[in-house]
C-alpha cells in the first residue's frame, strides 16, 4: 500500500477482499501443508474443506482443506507497470523504449564508463544499474537463464453466470486463479525454454489444473493466452548489489516474483548506491551478491568494496 501511494494518480486499485486461499486437493497434502508462512510474515489459518468452500463456493468438493491468508492483497501488474512508467516520466526520468543495449564499457580502473547502444551511440553516467531481466547474462557474467511461463485469461460464459469464478486469489499446487476485472487469469507454467509462443500442451495443463480446483470455470470462455520469460538464477535467489566495478550495480533474477520483489529491491539498491543502507539491508544485499556463484572468493570481490 505504501508503495502504491507513492505513484501518481490514477493508481491501480489494491484488491483487499479478505486475503487469498491455498486449497488442498487429494495428493497435494504435503505440498500445501508446508506453505505456512513464518510468524513475522502475517497470519495464516488452516481451514477444513467445508469451511474453505463456505468462504469460496467456487472451490471443488474434492478440496480437503487449505490455508487462508487473510491479510494478503494484490494489484494488477499491467496497470501497476503503466502507472509506474507515468510516474517516472512525470518525475523527469528519460525512459527509452525499443533501444538495444550492445554492451558495457568496463575499464581497468574498476569502473564502468558508459553503456553502448545498438546504434553505436553511448550513454555516460556516474552510476549504472543493470536490470536486464532474462537477458542479464548478455551484459554480465551472472548465471541467469530464461524460464518460460504461459498464462491464460477466461471471460464469463455466454449465460453471464459468474458463480464458477472465485472472489479472491486461489493459489493451488498446480496453478493460481486470479479474478481480475471481468476476467479470470490462470497461471502459470514453468518451462525450461526461451520461446514466447503459447502451445496446446501449456494451455491445456493450465485449464485442467484450474478446472480441478474451480470446476465451474469449465463453462467459461477462453479469452486470451500469452507467454513470457522469467529471469532465473541457479539457486533461485535474486542478484542484487554492487558488481566488481565500483559504479556498476545489478538488480535481477526475481524468477516468478518480480511484482513482489521489485519495490523492495529498488529501495535496497537506491540506499546502497547513496551509502545509506541500514545494517539489516546490507546483510540482505550481501546474501544476494552477484559473486556468490564464483569460487574461490577473492579479496577484490564486490562485497569488500566500499
Amino acid at each position: 500500500p505504501a508503495w502504491l501511494a507513492g505513484l501518481d494518480a490514477p493508481r491501480p486499485p489494491l484488491n483487499a477482499v479478505g486475503g487469498f486461499v491455498s486449497p488442498c486437493l487429494p495428493g497435494h497434502e504435503r505440498t500445501i501443508a508446508a506453505w505456512r508462512p513464518p510468524s513475522d510474515a502475517g497470519p495464516a489459518e488452516w481451514l477444513d474443506g467445508r469451511s474453505l468452500r463456505a468462504m469460496e463456493p467456487a472451490l471443488s468438493d474434492n478440496v480437503k482443506g487449505g490455508w487462508w491468508y487473510p491479510l494478503e492483497t494484490w494489484v494488477d501488474p499491467v496497470e501497476a507497470h503503466a502507472c509506474l512508467a507515468r510516474t517516472c516520466e512525470a518525475a523527469g526520468v528519460d525512459v527509452r523504449t525499443g533501444v538495444d543495449v550492445a554492451g558495457l564499457d568496463l575499464t581497468r580502473d574498476g569502473t564502468c564508463s558508459a553503456v553502448r547502444l545498438g546504434d553505436g551511440s553511448s550513454v555516460e553516467a556516474n552510476d549504472f544499474c543493470v536490470a536486464a531481466g532474462a537477458w542479464l547474462r548478455g551484459l554480465l557474467p551472472v548465471p541467469v537463464a530464461a524460464q518460460k511461463g504461459q498464462m491464460v485469461a477466461l471471460a464469463p460464459p455466454p449465460s453471464g453466470d459468474r458463480s464458477g469464478a472465485p472472489t479472491r486469489v486461489v493459489y493451488g499446487a498446480d496453478c493460481y486463479v486470479i479474478p481480475r476485472g471481468d476476467r479470470v487469469v490462470i497461471g502459470a507454467t514453468v518451462e525450461d525454454a526461451a520461446t514466447t509462443h503459447c502451445d496446446v500442451r501449456g494451455v491445456a495443463s493450465l485449464l485442467d489444473a484450474a478446472v480441478a480446483v474451480c470446476p465451474g470455470l469449465a463453462d467459461w470462455v477462453l479469452d486470451d493466452a500469452w507467454a513470457g520469460l522469467r529471469p532465473t538464477t541457479v539457486d533461485g535467489a535474486p542478484v542484487l548489489g554492487r558488481t566488481r566495478w565500483r559504479n556498476l550495480w545489478v538488480c535481477g533474477g526475481y524468477w516468478r516474483n518480480g511484482i513482489l520483489l521489485a519495490p523492495k529491491a529498488a529501495a535496497l539498491l537506491a540506499d546502497a548506491m547513496d551509502g545509506s543502507s541500514a545494517p539489516r539491508d546490507a546483510a540482505l544485499l550481501d546474501a544476494c551478491r552477484w559473486d556468490r556463484f564464483f569460487a574461490p572468493r577473492a579479496p577484490e570481490s564486490s562485497r569488500f568494496l566500499e
